[in-house]
């Protein structure tokens, strides 16, 4: 939480094998439940990811949502920790 809003910037392994990072957007935290979405930029294709999922301690565990091929949904669970 940064002056009433919840930020940050998500990390990912890319398939060239670097590491990309993009800012999170429309967060919000209810209790222990967290959600956010990243939006990335594949060369003409914007992808929207949306992010849900819950908090423990310095951990959060959940699951992603982002189109897939042919109109599917692609759904991942995914974990971050706290980086002090």
């Amino acid at each position: 939480m940064k002056d009433g809003k919840l930020t940050g910037k998500l990390s990912s392994p890319g398939r060239d094998g670097n590491t990309t990072t993009a800012e999170i957007a429309n967060a919000s935290i209810k209790g222990d439940v967290i959600s956010f979405s990243v939006e990335r930029q594949f060369g003409d294709n914007k992808v929207v990811t949306k992010y849900s999922g819950k908090l423990a301690g310095d951990t959060i565990t959940g699951e992603s949502v982002s189109p897939g091929r042919d109109g599917q949904t692609s759904k991942r669970e995914w974990n971050a920790k706290r980086v002090k």
